[in-house]
């Protein structure tokens, strides 16, 4: 054998060796770290609003008046409850421009943190972003952000199209539809994957009717859809019942005129956060709303001591 293939076969045992002593360390660390992971210790963001643990539906009602402008502001806490302190912390907040009436202000922020700031990042024919930084957030602290938005109209509409018949008749249409304003959230950290998290906001005018009725009212319209809808069926001699689904968890939000207060000079009204804020956790369904605390369910619902239960359908706890 001649120097020069010893050599070589010198070299292959030597990064075999390094091969096997690299891939025994990986496998003990990832041993180690299956077998204690109460032991490493990391951050951990919660975002909510409302301070709402599940829920990312809700409605906000208020008594909304023509021509004013209503002002009400949506808490949201972003904490860290993680055993490590999160550096480098930025919350990015995307909202509808439809949720304001002018201004470009950032959202006010309640914290005893030092040197948090926010401003507007972003802007486009719909959206508008925010950022808030914040240099640490320690371990149980955390930073609750005030945005103000400004409600006009309800996201639950009803109206009429006039149209003509053949003869040259003319009929009004109702019909009714209702829709979310989102809210998109996304928390970013040093050395850890963004979190986000997003929300959606109806509005619930109730200046006519109270939350009760009007969400009475909101579940009646949706029997006679159903109806309408049967009807352009094709007839059969037995047509089974479909059960209700459940949807989502809602949070119910009331504003009442105890809690606002006009502006005289201006067209604007601000929800005072001094005042009792009436909050009811329901359910949605493809039948309509659910809330206990308000008496409220749609037809083909039936309670089960406290938890709802569908006719012939699951038991939601």
């Amino acid at each position: 054998m001649d120097l020069g293939t010893l050599l070589s076969l010198v070299v292959a045992v030597i990064f075999g060796m390094v091969a096997v002593i690299q891939t025994y360390r990986a496998n003990k660390i990832s041993k180690q770290s299956a077998e204690a992971p109460a032991s490493i210790t990391k951050s951990q963001i919660r975002i909510r609003l409302f301070n709402q643990k599940y829920i990312e539906h809700f409605i906000v009602a208020a008594p909304l008046q023509k021509g004013r402008i209503l002002v009400v502001p949506l808490p949201i806490s972003i904490a860290n409850t993680g055993d490590k302190s999160v550096e480098d912390l930025e919350v990015f907040m995307t909202f509808s421009k439809d949720l304001w009436y002018r201004g470009k202000a950032p959202p006010a922020v309640k914290s005893g943190l030092p040197k948090v700031s926010g401003t507007q990042v972003a802007e486009t024919k719909n959206l508008r972003t925010f950022v808030i930084t914040a240099q640490t957030l320690h371990p149980k602290q955390g930073i609750t952000l005030y945005q103000d938005v400004t409600l006009i109209d309800s996201t639950f509409v009803e109206s009429k199209v006039a149209v003509s018949t053949r003869d040259g008749a003319s009929l009004d249409i109702p019909y009714s539809f209702e829709f979310e304003y989102m809210i998109d959230i996304v928390v970013t950290q040093k050395d850890r994957r963004p979190q986000t998290r997003s929300f959606g906001i109806r509005v619930a005018n109730t200046s006519e009717l109270s939350v009760q009725k009007f969400l009475t009212k909101h579940n009646e319209m949706m029997a006679q859809r159903r109806l309408q809808d049967s009807a352009r069926q094709p007839k059969r001699l037995f047509r089974r019942r479909q059960k209700a689904e459940w949807l989502r968890m809602v949070l119910m939000v009331e504003y009442t005129r105890e809690n606002i207060v006009a502006d005289p000079s201006l067209p604007v009204s601000r929800v005072s956060m001094e005042g009792t804020l009436s909050q009811c956790v329901g359910f949605e369904t493809t039948e309509g709303f659910v809330f206990e605390g308000l008496s409220v369910e749609p037809e083909g619902l039936s309670r089960s001591g406290k938890s709802f239960m569908l006719k012939e359908g699951p038991t939601l706890e």
